[in-house]
């Protein structure tokens, strides 16, 4: 986040949640997917 202009931003709920494969903080609620394991978008591990 930039400063003062990104902080209405702040207010909206939450877009990443905790993954349940590869633990990280970057599964996608709204799109279903992880950004960092690709879990629910392929069934392999991205690496």
């Amino acid at each position: 986040m930039k400063g003062t202009t990104s902080m209405g931003r702040m207010g909206r709920g939450k877009t990443h949640i905790t993954c349940r494969r590869c633990g990280h903080h970057s599964y996608n609620i709204r799109k279903k997917f992880c950004a960092a394991c690709g879990y629910g978008k392929t069934p392999r591990r991205r690496d």
